[in-house]
């Protein structure tokens, strides 16, 4: 009976294993503060600003979700009427955008590849799931792996991201892998977890 109760449990154990490895595949979930602003705080900029914030241009007025240095005395907050970085907000229209000041002087970035080379080198996960979004066109599933894994690796991370679509609405998981000096240098598309029959209108 013993042994009949040894063989049982071990058994079920080598299960568990084997579906836990065949569902994760060597992948966590990203964490929850990745979805929130709380993400921004960790970007490490390849060059030294005086001041940087990242902030947001929607249709009722400017708002600076996160920014370090000192804020100059006097500075407006001025970009330009059209953005392409993380834009969105249907039906209405908004962007993210970066204002930096550099030896007196002010840049915006609004846009993918600018934002790229604000990143620079990927110092951590946050910074490479942020070029991935913001260049890839893909984003994070809060509630499946498949959409919002990670994997890191020797030279960087393996990101699994999702491309949503709403009408009707669907759910592919994307790999991206992400070299720390390199920026992206691989995305595949691989299988579509999630089919839906109805369209989402915003």
């Amino acid at each position: 009976m013993n042994t009949l109760k040894a063989v049982s449990i071990t058994t079920v154990l080598v299960l568990f294993l084997s579906f836990n490895i065949s569902c994760t595949d060597g992948y966590s979930r990203i964490p929850e503060k990745f979805y929130t602003a709380e993400i921004i705080k960790a970007v490490k900029p390849d060059k030294n600003y005086t001041y940087w914030a990242f902030c947001k241009s929607p249709a009722n007025g400017d708002t600076i979700i996160f920014s370090r240095g000192r804020r100059p005395h006097g500075l407006k907050l001025n970009p330009p009427l059209f953005g392409s970085l993380y834009k969105g907000c249907m039906p209405a229209w908004c962007f993210n955008y970066v204002v930096a000041i550099t030896n007196g002087k002010t840049f915006y970035i609004t846009n993918q590849q600018d934002f790229a080379k604000f990143l620079g080198h990927i110092d951590n996960l946050e910074e490479a799931v942020l070029l991935a979004t913001a260049t890839q066109n893909v984003g994070i599933d809060e509630n499946n792996r498949k959409g919002g894994g990670y994997m890191v690796t020797d030279s960087g991370y393996n990101l699994h991201l999702m491309h949503y679509e709403n009408c009707p609405e669907s759910r592919q998981s994307i790999l991206v892998k992400i070299d720390k000096d390199k920026g992206v240098i691989q995305k595949t598309q691989l299988d579509i977890y999630y089919k839906g029959k109805n369209c989402i209108v915003y």
